[in-house]
């Protein structure tokens, strides 16, 4: 199975302030911190003017209840185009045969602020669960979505 989802967010900082928020690595570990990751480092891999590569790896809680463990060990790779301010990001987690997410970032123009669309493809191919853990996992990017439009907003 999968699912595609899309969130429009609304900031009051331009998009090139929100780009440099979400390229910040200092940034990128408190806002994982506030989101729940229990320990985050973030590794530039590649910058040049127009492009940024950066690679956020996390220990976070366990929330999959078709899992015993109580962590996750997760990758999210986001590679910036800076100049369109927009980016192209995958997640990758130990111990997870069968899940899969890409999806996409952008900021645009939006009156005196801008709008931050996230569009996100999620596949999981586990049988009898695939439906139901798509669906879980589906809301809590939503979810996560929203708390870090009002982490970024403050």
């Amino acid at each position: 199975m999968s699912r595609r989802e899309t969130v429009d967010l609304q900031f009051a900082h331009s998009p090139d302030r929100l780009v440099a928020l979400y390229t910040d690595p200092a940034f990128l570990v408190a806002e994982a911190e506030m989101l729940g990751a229990l320990e985050t480092t973030v590794r530039e891999v590649f910058r040049s003017d127009e492009l940024l590569e950066l690679v956020v790896d996390q220990r976070t809680p366990n929330r999959n209840p078709f899992s015993t463990a109580k962590e996750v060990r997760q990758s999210l790779r986001y590679e910036w185009d800076l100049a369109d301010r927009s980016c192209r990001w995958t997640r990758t987690a130990e111990g997870e045969k069968g899940v899969s997410i890409v999806g996409t970032h952008r900021a645009v123009q939006a009156g005196e602020g801008c709008r931050y669309t996230l569009s996100w493809d999620l596949t999981v191919s586990l049988p009898l669960v695939g439906g139901k853990l798509e669906k879980m996992l589906g809301e809590g990017v939503v979810k996560a979505a929203r708390e870090r439009e009002a982490f970024a907003a403050r």
